[in-house]
């Protein structure tokens, strides 16, 4: 007896069935064959310091912000390391005898406190600035933007060293123009106060990204 290839649903069926299984393979085989990823540890592991103290950065209304989103950007990043929040630096210094923060008196600030690091941070937004170009008789365009820098490092309390820094700049647009010939103008613009309070966020993420530790393929 000669055997019939399979028609109709059976056929279909099978064909489907052996269709996944060899995407089932291929995908086993291609893991098998992928580089294992492994652990990177973060560039600056906050353990080793003891506790921080954590002194509030400037910036006018945002610094506070900045400073509360910076500690629970570490401690999302390295849970349970210690932090003590010291306030504002003016008054932090007067409490320890000193107008600066230099290195005698980072190490009283670490006595009095029982802090091993101090971490500091300088905060800037500017105002909306605007801008404007002409491209030709018919064309024009406008538009205001925010620019933001941070500034953040950790000094050893015992010695008035910089052990780590990080920066970021950023800048947000708030509104823009463009008029052209024979269209009609094309404006939008947003709440500039969203948009400071965003680009601090992104800001603190950036400098915090040395707590994260990341996996990785060698």
């Amino acid at each position: 007896m000669q055997l019939q290839p399979a028609n109709g649903l059976g056929g279909h069926v099978v064909r489907r069935r052996l269709a996944l299984l060899g995407i089932a393979i291929g995908l086993i085989v291609a893991s098998g064959c992928a580089k294992p990823r492994v652990w990177q540890p973060p560039r600056i592991d906050l353990r080793s310091y003891g506790t921080l103290g954590l002194v509030q950065f400037s910036g006018d209304d945002h610094g506070p912000t900045a400073t509360r989103q910076f500690l629970t950007a570490l401690h999302t990043a390295q849970a349970g390391v210690p932090v003590l929040e010291l306030g504002p630096l003016s008054p932090l210094l007067r409490s320890v005898g000193h107008e600066a923060l230099d290195a005698e008196a980072a190490r009283a600030i670490g006595e009095r406190y029982r802090v091993g690091v101090l971490v500091i941070g300088d905060l800037e937004i500017e105002k909306p600035r605007p801008s404007f170009s002409v491209q030709s008789f018919t064309e024009a365009n406008a538009s205001a933007e925010i620019l933001g820098s941070l500034d953040t490092r950790i000094l050893d309390a015992r010695s008035g060293a910089t052990i780590w820094s990080n920066g970021a700049r950023g800048k947000r647009s708030v509104a823009h123009l463009n008029l052209s010939a024979g269209s009609r103008p094309d404006f939008g613009a947003i709440d500039p106060d969203d948009e400071q309070a965003e680009l601090v966020r992104w800001m603190v993420g950036r400098v915090t990204s040395d707590f994260h530790g990341r996996w990785v393929r060698p």
